[in-house]
Parts: C-alpha cells; sequence; structure tokens
C-alpha cells in the first residue's frame, strides 16, 4: 500500500505512542489498513487526504493512554458516517467494543447536527451529549475530533468558522472542562475565540505584548531565573521547568469575572495589568511530594514573594483533585505565578477526571447538584481503570422539538410533560405526540434523544384531569391543575355574566340576550372594546362593566331597529317580587322574575340574615350569611338580598 509522506509519518507517530503505551500494534496497524481503505479517495476541505483526520484524532487519543480500542475507534471514527458502512460490519472485522464506540461518536455527531437552534440550547445540548454517551471513551473521541478540526479551521468559509467558533466556546470547551482535560481546553478556547472576535483577540494579545511588556522572551528570562536558583542549592532529584503567558481567553475571562465581582464596571483593557497569574510558571518534580516543599522553599528565600497569594494545594487539594504548590513573586514589573508539583500530580492536572466545573456544580444551590458531583466519582473510576461507564445526569433525558429545541425533562416522562414544558398553551391544546414520526400514545415514556412533535387542537384548550395519571413531572401535573382551575373559573364567570346581563336586560328591555340578533350582539361588543362575547360576560361577571354602561350602549345599538322594546315606567319596578319555595318573599337587589331556591346546606327561614348566590349549573341560591360553604366564594357571584312578609 502506497502512501505519501505526511501520512507515512503520522503513521509512524501513532505505532512510537502506542508502541509506548503498550498499545497491541498488530490491531492498530490492522485498523489503520481498514481506515485507509475506506476513505480512500476522498479529501478535506484543505485539500489533504481524509485519513489525516482520523489519524490525528488518534494520535490525541493514544497520548491520553486510555485504551488500545479507544485508539482503534478514533481511526474508524467517520467510517459509519461517510464510508457507507455500519455498526455490524465493524463488529465483525474488530469487535463490538470498537464497533460501539464507534457508533457512540456517530450518534452524538448527529445529536449536535440536529439541533438547528443550537446557538440558543447549549447549556441543554452539553446535557443531551453527556447524557447520550454511554462510555466516555465516545466523548473523548468527539472532543479530539473537535480539536483537530479546529486546529484546521482556516480551510472553512468564514460563516462556517464563526458558526464552529461559537459552538466550540459554548459546548466543546465546556465539555473538555468537564472532564478535566485542561490542555485541550486552552487551546480550543484560543482558536474558537480568535475566530470568533480577531479584532478583541489582537487588542488584548497587543496590550500584553507592548504595553504590559509580557513577551516569550520575558517568559525565558523568569524560566532562567528559577532554574539557576535551583541549581545553586545542589537538589537530588531531576525537575523540569516550564511557563505559559496567559491566554488571550483566559485574560477575557478573568476580566469579565472582575465585573461580576464588582472590582471594575465595564471591559477596560488598561484593566488587564491588575491579573496576578499573566505570567506562570510550572515546576515539575521527579520525586515526592515533600520534595516540592524544597522547592517553595528555594522561591521563598530568593525572590519576592507576597505571602497573601500562597495556597497549599498538596496539604489540602482542591475538591476537584488538583494539587500543588502555588505561590505568587514580583520579578521587575510582573507578577509570576508559580506552581510546583510532582509528575503525577502534573499530568493529573492536565488530563485528570475531575475539573472545575464538576465542583462548581457540585457546589451550586440546585436539585441535581448531588448527581452532577457524582461525575467526579465516575471519572475517578475512569481514571483508575476500573469503568468506562459515565452516569452523569442520570435520573434527566433530553429530548428535542422538530426544529431542534432541546427540552430537559425527567426521567419517565411522557408527551404531556413535554407540552407543557414548551409552553403551557400547547399543553392546554394537547390531543396527541408523535416520536421520531411516528404516533404514540399518551402515556408513552420518553427516551434520550427523541425527536417529539405535539399535536393540538384549536378547539379543544381545555386541560383533562385524567392527564395527571399520565404525567411524570410534578411541574406537569401542577400545570395541568392550575390551568383546569382557570378554565373551570372562566366558565363559571361566563355562566354568572350571562345571567346579569340577562338581568339587566330584564329590568330595562323586553327581550334577553338570546334574542338579539348576532349583528347587534357583535356591535355592542366592538364598543365596549372586547375581543369576543366570552370577554363580555367574563367582564360583566368580575364587575368591571357597569350596569348603566351596558344599559345605554344595548338601547344605543337595539332601538335603531325596534322600539318596542323597552319597559314601561309602570313595568320598570327594580324591587319586583320574586316568588322562591316560601310563603315569604325574597327581593334581589336590582333583579326581577327570576327563580331561585334556598341552599340545603344552611336552609335559611324567614329572619335570618340571607345572600343569594349565582351557581354555575343551578341557578340562584340563597345561602344563610354566615354559611360557611359560601365563604370563599368570590364576591361577584354573591348578591344582596333581603326578606319582605
Amino acid at each position: 500500500m502506497k502512501v505519501n509522506t505526511d501520512i507515512q509519518t503520522l503513521k509512524q507517530e501513532l505505532l512510537n505512542v502506542c508502541t509506548e503505551k503498550g498499545y497491541d500494534i498488530n490491531l492498530i496497524i490492522k485498523v489503520f489498513n481498514e481506515a485507509y481503505k475506506l476513505h480512500e479517495g476522498q479529501l478535506r476541505k484543505s485539500g489533504d487526504p481524509y485519513i489525516v483526520h482520523p489519524m490525528r484524532v488518534s494520535i490525541d487519543i493514544a497520548k491520553l493512554g486510555i485504551s488500545e480500542e479507544a485508539v482503534a475507534a478514533s481511526l474508524l471514527h467517520d467510517t459509519i458516517e461517510d464510508c457507507n458502512v455500519d455498526k455490524k460490519y465493524i463488529a465483525e472485522k474488530f469487535g463490538w467494543e470498537i464497533a460501539t464506540l464507534v457508533d457512540g461518536v456517530t450518534k452524538v455527531d448527529a445529536i449536535a447536527d440536529r439541533s438547528l437552534e443550537r446557538y440558543s440550547e447549549f447549556d441543554n445540548l452539553r446535557k443531551l451529549i453527556i447524557r447520550s454517551v454511554q462510555d466516555i471513551r465516545i466523548l473523548l473521541i468527539k472532543l479530539a475530533d473537535r480539536l483537530d478540526n479546529m486546529r484546521t479551521i482556516d480551510a472553512l468559509k468564514p460563516e462556517k468558522q464563526q458558526r464552529y467558533a461559537i459552538e466550540t466556546l459554548n459546548v466543546y470547551v465546556q465539555l473538555c472542562e468537564y472532564i478535566g482535560i485542561h490542555s485541550w481546553k486552552r487551546e480550543l478556547e484560543d482558536i474558537a475565540f480568535f475566530k470568533k472576535d480577531p479584532l478583541l483577540y489582537h487588542n488584548i494579545k497587543r496590550v500584553v505584548q507592548e504595553e504590559i511588556k509580557i513577551n516569550p522572551s520575558t517568559l525565558a528570562k523568569i524560566i532562567q531565573k528559577v532554574d539557576e536558583l535551583i541549581k545553586i542549592n545542589n537538589i537530588s532529584f531531576p525537575y523540569r521547568i516550564f511557563g505559559r503567558i496567559k491566554s488571550v481567553y483566559s485574560i477575557y475571562n478573568k476580566i469579565h469575572k472582575y465585573i461580576r465581582e464588582g472590582k471594575i464596571k465595564e471591559f477596560d483593557l488598561d484593566k488587564i495589568n491588575r491579573i496576578k497569574d499573566l505570567i506562570a510558571i510550572s515546576v515539575v518534580i521527579n520525586g515526592e511530594p515533600k520534595d516540592c516543599y524544597t522547592i517553595l522553599g528555594i522561591v521563598h528565600q530568593n525572590l519576592d514573594y507576597l505571602p497573601g497569594e500562597f495556597d497549599d494545594y498538596i496539604a489540602k487539594p482542591k475538591p476537584n483533585g488538583y494539587k500543588s504548590l502555588q505561590t505568587t513573586i514580583q520579578y521587575g514589573h510582573h507578577f509570576v505565578e508559580i506552581q510546583i508539583k510532582t509528575e503525577d500530580m502534573h499530568h493529573y492536572n492536565e488530563f485528570g477526571p475531575a475539573s472545575h466545573i464538576a465542583y462548581k456544580l457540585a457546589n451550586r444551590k440546585h436539585v441535581h447538584a448531588n448527581t452532577e458531583y457524582k461525575w467526579t466519582e465516575d471519572l475517578n473510576k475512569w481514571s483508575q481503570g476500573i469503568d468506562y461507564s459515565i452516569n452523569l445526569f442520570d435520573d434527566r433525558i433530553f429530548v428535542i422539538t422538530p426544529k431542534g429545541k432541546i427540552i430537559e425533562l425527567e426521567k419517565g416522562s411522557t408527551p404531556i410533560d413535554f407540552a407543557y414544558a414548551i409552553h403551557t398553551a400547547v399543553g392546554n391544546n394537547f390531543i396527541g405526540a408523535k416520536v421520531n414520526n411516528s404516533h404514540v400514545k399518551m402515556n408513552y415514556v420518553l427516551n434520550n434523544a427523541d425527536i417529539v412533535e405535539i399535536i393540538t387542537s384549536k378547539t379543544n384548550k381545555k386541560p383533562s384531569l385524567s392527564w395527571l395519571e399520565i404525567a411524570r413531572m410534578k411541574s406537569t401535573k401542577d400545570k395541568i391543575r392550575s390551568e383546569y382551575r382557570k378554565f373551570v373559573q372562566k366558565e363559571e364567570l361566563i355562566n354568572i355574566g350571562k345571567i346579569k346581563l340577562d338581568f339587566v336586560l330584564n329590568e330595562h328591555f323586553t327581550l334577553s340576550w338570546k334574542k338579539i340578533t348576532t349583528q347587534n350582539k357583535e356591535k355592542i361588543i366592538q364598543k365596549l372594546n372586547l375581543d369576543s362575547e366570552e370577554t363580555l360576560f367574563v367582564r360583566i361577571a368580575q364587575g368591571l362593566i357597569k350596569n348603566r354602561t351596558l344599559e345605554s350602549i344595548i338601547k344605543e345599538t337595539i332601538s335603531q331597529d325596534n322600539h318596542n322594546i323597552f319597559k314601561s315606567s309602570k313595568q320598570d319596578n327594580r324591587s319586583t317580587n320574586i316568588t322562591g319555595k316560601t310563603n315569604k318573599t325574597i327581593i334581589i337587589d336590582g333583579l326581577e322574575n327570576s327563580e331561585y331556591q334556598f341552599a340545603k346546606c344552611c336552609k335559611p327561614i324567614f329572619g335570618d340574615d340571607i345572600i343569594a348566590v349565582v351557581t354555575r349549573f343551578s341557578g340562584i341560591k340563597i345561602h344563610r350569611s354566615v354559611c360557611p360553604n359560601i365563604a370563599n366564594l368570590e364576591n361577584n357571584r354573591k348578591l344582596n338580598c333581603r326578606w319582605i312578609k
């Protein structure tokens, strides 16, 4: 098989790393040959043979030292998507473990691509990716894939570079921090930030290099000074020293942190010199933790250090497992952070499983804190070779709307939970659902990454109490109960409004609301600046439309058609008797010719203080004023009344 020099060079680098890690070289060569054959003839946007991409990804994965199966899957990670092969094909050649990893990466790609509105859904997209990954190696391969794509981003069109940059900063950088791959995180941050905002990137870099005078030569001089101090003390253990200038994106974030803490009011490049770790030096020793304190003593005895800036993360590691001694010195006009750690500490800090995000999440006061902190425990198991599985967000699922919006639900949720999570109105109008383009029952249990489409009705806008048996989430059940009460209350108000309106008509006119023409009804509603007949009834029931206003507008509207609809003065008696089932008579203020009943709950008798109540289905009922059944009723349902002989 003939390959060009670049591929041959990459292949040799891969084999060298795999040999160093003790992997099965025959397996790696066999997988490489298959990947090369499957991708043959395919080119990257840069014009390179496509195979160079999975090779670079596999080298980054091999350096982590997690497993030879992960390296093999890295070489094959794009074959299902781009080479017309399936999981079964890969399994037959290399086993189900490798095939499952490749299939997992393919599914993560599909989820990310399918989230069409992902730019407004970054938090849930991150969670969805993690929740969809059952093996941490899948996530690592996906991150290495994105890292290589960002390293070669210049081959893409400018608009795609922008999209990749925003997506990387908000999704993949955060995922790197979740699992503690800080070296990848820093590289992704700077590439993405440069592509997202090149002007600001260059301005920050200019201030650091030209105004604060921090550049590679400054860094080299400080490293040399620290190295000389250590050497003249004749220490007995090997060590190495290296350093970094704080990345542009980290500087950008630090300034925004100062704004959040109230240290500065707005983003200002002049405030960059306040940052005390613009320069950081790492002294990594090949020895015991106690040897770190020896180096610390040399630094503090020979350089000006800031006492308030010293932290012993060896004696008291950070909750995410980070260990080192950290101190800050002043070198000329510059502050320099010095980190002293063993090789094991350094490797753990750079590539270890626990991350700052896991710690921060665990200390947030929200319902999932304990679940998210378990992420650290799972990753510790992974680092010890115990388990590759991921159990983060195990009580949650993330489902997707047809437009790509990601919705977070509790595990066991049904379409009705999804509908109310979208919008209360969608839930109220719910009549059915499709999941992954197939109709499902209302009690169907949703799965992670399902695409859910809710079917609604334009006429049915009332929730059903039977949905309480189907809904999983408490928030959904609370909405169903609340919305049901609103609709029942509205229906009651409509009924009360109808009765009150007919009372007004009966008092002054010889017709009821039903006998008024549709055209005149529309005119009356329009004159009152209302949108519907229902709104008219509700407003009357709530007492928001006065009787005199109603009387005036109705008279003005219908008198043009019929002059015989008005009651004579002899007919107009606001205190006409209303007969009930008693030998005594009750007058209800302003009402006449309407039947009433005595309430059975309190059985009022002549002489009792009484109140008239408009019921939903039974007309007017007379209660004793002290009846406990009416104590909490709305005032608009109560009418004053009195006994007469």
